[in-house]
């Protein structure tokens, strides 16, 4: 049977694995703002680790909680904590190695100011201009 402290750093992990999945599945429906528009995140990848990440969060809840009314529960709690660990470990390689690219979104930095500076919208006025001063 795990002990107290074991106990709570697998509740403790389940609960990181539970959050981190909970922002990465809807992180791409209602972004923090944090980043700019142009460091995009994979959606489909993200859903899918955000899904993987809450999923075994939950059961490994379920098998911590459930292991305190029922004792056979109580020796899957530690290999649900190390597989949790790995889970965690190749979340964070991906994050760091694949998770974020930077892409061009179709909006630029900066204004365009390509044949704007030639016209500025006086074409128009310059017109108007001399039909005034030919009255």
């Amino acid at each position: 049977m795990p002990s107290l402290l074991e106990y709570v750093f697998a509740y403790i992990l389940a609960a990181v694995l539970l959050f981190q999945g909970l922002h990465l599945f809807q992180e791409t429906e209602a972004p923090l703002g944090t980043l700019p528009e142009e460091a995009a995140q994979a959606t489909g990848a993200s859903q899918k680790w955000g899904a993987a990440l809450m999923t075994w969060a939950c059961f490994a809840l379920g098998t911590g909680l459930l292991s305190h009314a029922y004792g056979w529960f109580a020796s899957a709690v530690l290999p649900m904590r190390n597989v949790g660990l790995i889970l965690l470990a190749a979340y964070g390689a991906w994050v760091v190695f694949a998770g974020r690219s930077v892409e061009f979104l179709g909006k630029p930095s900066a204004d365009d100011h390509h044949g704007h500076a030639a016209d500025h919208g006086h074409a128009a006025d310059h017109g108007h201009a001399a039909d005034h001063g030919h009255h």
